[in-house]
């Protein structure tokens, strides 16, 4: 059963439902499942939540936990402003919302730290004095931080969480600023919408609504490209770098960072980096490029990559783009299906059920 939530936690997900497993463990011919998860769960080699007929990964389960009971620790403390969260995806003014809060805690005398989840582990310090902790891009804050953050937290701090829930959750086990989200346990408040003419924004407003848009083909800051098959998708990818995008932009290959959902298959980050070696342009997975900007985004959709393809991978993308950004996709409608239906990769988590029955 161990290996079933480690696979599981590779995924993002930090529990399986019982019927899950047992469904999984008869299909490798384990008839009675329940031997097995006593001695798992006697042996402290999975967690067991008898209640919620869920199992756990030992690790991520006492993380959520740890979050959570960090957070209705601040909640009871300081009420149910204790702890906020600033809904700010592109196009949108974070600070408007943000700094009010910074002046009435200093205006009181008392102290502000602002932090990333890629900062948090060397501005521990700071926080661990601080009256109020502003989190941006929490979009990106993964488990593991979210609960270094929990335990440096004074408990009369107030913590507020900026970033986009409509974005890829942070690597690794769990999707922390979603699942505050979703728990409904906290305040959340829309950051105003600035800029109306930035074509990132607007395509990013009309995909967190489940809609992707028809583009103007006179702009050509934001391009969707069919391909037939995955040479043409890998092709194409390879005119953007190579030539299109530096032609139009300026922007030149080591500026350029071409994305795929996955590692493996015709059109993954492996073949397209082998494909595109000579141009020395960077590719990765959208799970290793997350918060991670640059002048131009290729992002590439392989047919193969139907089952991962969400409406987030593509958010992601349009956050991540400075000048420009391309979708070269063989996916067909499955790709404005997915923005429609698919908001995420589902991930099993317990944060969002933790926080909302304290």
């Amino acid at each position: 059963m161990r290996w079933l939530v480690e696979r599981a936690a590779l995924d993002g997900s930090t529990c399986l439902g019982a019927d899950v497993l047992a469904a999984a463990l008869r299909g490798v011919g384990v008839a009675d499942p329940a031997p097995g998860a006593q001695l798992a769960f006697e042996s402290g080699r999975v967690a067991a939540f008898a209640e919620e007929r869920r199992f756990g990964h030992v690790e991520w389960a006492e993380r959520e936990e740890q979050v959570a009971e960090a957070l209705h620790g601040l909640l009871l403390d300081g009420g149910d402003q204790a702890v906020l969260v600033v809904d700010a995806p592109r196009g949108t003014d974070p600070e408007s919302v943000v700094t009010p809060l910074v002046s009435t805690v200093e205006h009181g005398g008392g102290r502000v730290a602002r932090t990333r989840p890629d900062r948090l582990v060397e501005q521990l310090p700071v926080i661990a004095e601080a009256d109020l902790v502003v989190v941006t891009r929490a979009d990106l804050l993964g488990l593991a931080a979210a609960g270094r953050l929990a335990d440096s937290l004074r408990p009369d701090a107030r913590l507020v969480l900026v970033g986009d829930p409509g974005l890829p959750p942070a690597a690794g086990p769990g999707q922390v600023l979603l699942d505050v989200v979703r728990s409904g346990a906290v305040p959340v408040l829309a950051a105003p919408e600035v800029d109306e003419a930035d074509p990132f924004a607007l395509l990013v407003r009309s995909l967190r609504q489940g809609v992707l848009p028809s583009l103007d083909p006179a702009q050509r800051s934001v391009v969707v490209t069919p391909a037939a098959d995955p040479e043409q998708a890998v092709r194409r990818a390879a005119q953007l770098v190579i030539s299109s995008v530096p032609r139009v932009f300026g922007v030149q290959a080591a500026d350029t960072l071409v994305l795929a959902p996955r590692a493996d298959g015709h059109t993954g980050a492996v073949a397209l980096g082998a494909a595109l070696d000579e141009a020395k342009v960077e590719v990765r997975t959208c799970a290793e490029a997350a918060g991670r900007p640059a002048e131009a985004i290729v992002l590439v959709l392989g047919a193969e990559a139907g089952g991962t393809l969400t409406r987030d991978l593509v958010i992601g993308a349009a956050t991540e783009a400075r000048q420009h950004l391309s979708v070269v996709h063989q996916a067909g409608p499955a790709l404005a299906e997915a923005v429609a239906t698919r908001p995420h990769r589902v991930r099993h988590t317990r944060l969002a059920d933790l926080l909302s029955h304290p």
